[in-house]
């Protein structure tokens, strides 16, 4: 299942439990983020596993993706679902940003990778 837009694409491979996000994010608002949150959303929910959030390549979100993604991760903490972000320490945003996310919800691990 793939999501996708000329700047990003959002898709989920099953056989790996992992959400990818890719390009660029920035939509004018956290009502605007809704589509791709249910989208993960249910990634979540449906997962048997840990679910992996891979952000590595994910190059800029704006300020409304960033309260879309704390909202889901609020939002998760009912079900009990353990998360794992994939980041990258070479990405700012990511390695400000993330790091927070894990006071917000328990049951989320932040690891930052090497990419290239």
């Amino acid at each position: 299942m793939k999501m996708s837009d000329i700047n990003y694409s959002v898709e989920f491979i099953k056989t790996d439990n992992k959400v990818i996000f890719k390009g660029n994010l920035r939509l004018q608002s956290v009502e605007e983020y809704n589509e791709i949150m249910d989208f993960v959303f249910n990634c979540a929910i449906n997962s048997e596993t840990i679910l992996l959030i891979d952000m590595t390549q994910l190059s800029v979100i704006n300020s409304s993706g960033i309260a879309s993604l704390g909202l889901f991760l609020i939002k998760m903490r009912d079900y009990q679902k353990k998360i794992k972000i994939l980041a990258s320490k070479y990405v700012h945003w990511q390695s400000v940003s993330l790091k927070d996310f894990k006071e917000i919800n328990e049951d989320v691990e932040i690891e930052y990778v090497v990419h290239h």
